[in-house]
C-alpha cells in the first residue's frame, strides 16, 4: 500500500512539473495533459469525486490530443507563409529599433540599424539598413522643407529594403522630387491622420497615402501591434472623433492565440488569419479618417493623392458589402486624385520581381521603382 502510495505521488509530482513547463512555454497540450493527471491523482484519491471528475479527465485528454496533433502537422495544414521566416535576434531591428511613443504606438530610435531575415532553412531573405532620423522616420531624402508627405505602413517605409530602393529615394534620385517618408511598420492610417493633425503635413504641396483596404483592420484596432496606436470612433452624429488609444490584448485572448485549437477555429469559424474579420464599420471608420485627412489637407492648401493598391476582393466580400470597386469609387470621391499603382489586379497575382521574396512579399525595388514613376506624372 506503501508502494503505490509512493507511485502515485511520483506521478503528481511529474504531473506538476509537466503543468508548470507547459505553462512557462504557452504549450496547451502538455498543460492539458498534466491537467488531466492532476485531476485523474484527485480521483482516485477522493472516490466520490470520480464520477464528476471523469468526464472532465475525458474530454481534457481528448482535446489535448487534438491539440498535440495540430502542433505536430500545423505546418502541413497551414501552408507556409511570411510567418515562416524569422528575424535575426542579433540585429539592431531586434534590439534596439523600436521605440515606444505614449498616444501614438512606435516609431524607430535615430541612427544606422541592421535588419535581417532569414527563411526557416537559414535563406537569407534581405540583409539591409535603415537610416533613421531624430523625428524616428526613414531618412531617405536629403532634404527637410517637404513639399511632399508620403503616408503609409510597410510598404512605405520600405521593409527589407536599403536606404535608396523606397520610393521616396526614386521620386528624388530619378524624378527630382524631394517628399518626406512618413511610413513605419504597421502604420495604418489612423497615424497618418494624428500626423496630418499634428502638423506633421504638407503646407502648399501634397499629401500621398499609400493604402489598402485591409488597412481598416489597423484603424479598428484588431492586430495586436494596433495596441497604443490612436484610436477614432463615429460618434451619434456621424462625425468622426477621437476616442483615447487602442487597448491591448486581452490576457485571455493573447493566451489563447497560443493553442493550436483556437488558431483553427479562428481560421474556420471567424474565417480570420491572426485576428478578428474586417467588418462594414471598419471599412467606414477606415474611409471617414481619409475625408478628415482630406479636409486638413485642402486646409494646408496642399491636395490629396490616394496612391491605392488591391488584394483579393474575397478578403473584403467576406463579411462586408464593400468590394475594391465600391472602395475604389470612395476614394475618388474623397481626393484630388487616386491612383492604382498595384501594378497588376491583386497584389496576391503580381510577378515575382515586384515582392522580395516568396516568404516575404514586401515591394521589391522594382515595384517601388515603377510606382514612384507613375506618381511623379502627377506629381509634375
Amino acid at each position: 500500500m506503501s508502494w503505490i502510495k509512493k507511485k502515485s505521488f511520483i506521478f503528481l509530482i511529474l504531473t506538476i512539473i509537466t503543468f508548470v513547463i507547459g505553462w512557462k512555454i504557452r504549450n496547451f497540450a502538455l498543460c492539458g495533459f498534466a491537467a488531466s493527471g492532476i485531476l485523474l491523482f484527485i480521483a482516485l484519491k477522493f472516490k466520490k469525486l470520480a464520477v464528476y471528475l471523469t468526464p472532465i479527465i475525458v474530454t481534457g485528454l481528448f482535446v489535448s490530443l487534438i491539440e498535440f496533433s495540430l502542433f505536430l502537422s500545423w505546418s502541413i495544414i497551414i501552408p507556409k507563409g511570411p510567418a515562416s521566416a524569422y528575424m535575426d535576434k542579433e540585429s539592431d531591428y531586434v534590439k534596439k529599433y523600436f521605440q515606444r511613443i505614449d498616444g501614438f504606438g512606435y516609431l524607430a530610435s535615430e541612427g544606422k540599424h541592421t535588419s535581417r531575415k532569414f527563411s526557416p532553412k537559414g535563406e537569407i531573405i534581405y540583409d539591409v539598413v535603415y537610416t533613421i532620423g531624430k523625428d524616428g522616420y526613414r531618412l531617405d531624402v536629403p532634404y527637410d522643407n517637404h513639399k511632399i508627405y508620403i503616408y503609409g505602413g510597410s510598404f512605405t517605409i520600405g521593409e527589407g529594403l536599403n536606404d535608396n530602393e523606397t520610393i521616396s529615394y526614386y521620386l528624388y534620385n530619378n524624378h527630382g522630387l524631394y517628399s518626406k517618408n512618413m511610413g513605419f511598420h504597421g502604420f495604418g492610417l489612423h497615424q497618418a491622420l494624428f500626423n496630418v493633425q499634428n502638423n506633421k503635413t504638407a503646407v502648399e504641396g501634397f499629401n500621398i497615402l499609400v493604402t489598402f483596404p485591409g488597412h481598416a483592420t489597423r484603424s479598428a484596432c484588431k492586430p495586436s501591434y494596433s495596441s497604443g496606436t490612436p484610436r477614432y470612433i463615429i460618434d451619434i452624429n456621424n462625425k468622426l472623433i477621437s476616442d483615447g488609444v487602442c487597448k491591448e490584448m486581452s490576457f485571455l485572448k493573447n493566451l489563447l492565440n497560443k493553442s493550436y485549437v483556437f488558431k483553427l477555429l479562428d481560421r474556420s469559424l471567424l474565417k480570420s488569419v491572426g485576428g478578428k474579420p474586417l467588418s462594414n464599420q471598419d471599412i467606414e471608420i477606415y474611409l471617414k479618417i481619409i475625408e478628415e485627412i482630406a479636409y486638413l489637407t485642402k486646409q494646408n492648401n496642399s491636395k490629396l493623392i490616394i496612391a491605392y493598391m488591391f488584394r483579393d476582393d474575397s478578403v473584403i466580400k467576406k463579411n462586408t458589402k464593400w468590394t475594391n470597386q465600391l472602395i475604389k469609387k470612395e476614394y475618388e470621391k474623397i481626393a484630388d486624385l487616386a491612383i492604382n499603382i498595384t501594378l497588376g489586379s491583386t497584389l496576391e497575382q503580381l510577378p515575382s520581381k515586384y515582392y522580395i521574396h516568396k516568404l516575404d512579399q514586401h515591394p521589391s525595388a522594382k515595384a517601388n521603382f515603377e510606382r514612384a514613376s507613375i506618381l511623379k506624372n502627377f506629381l509634375n
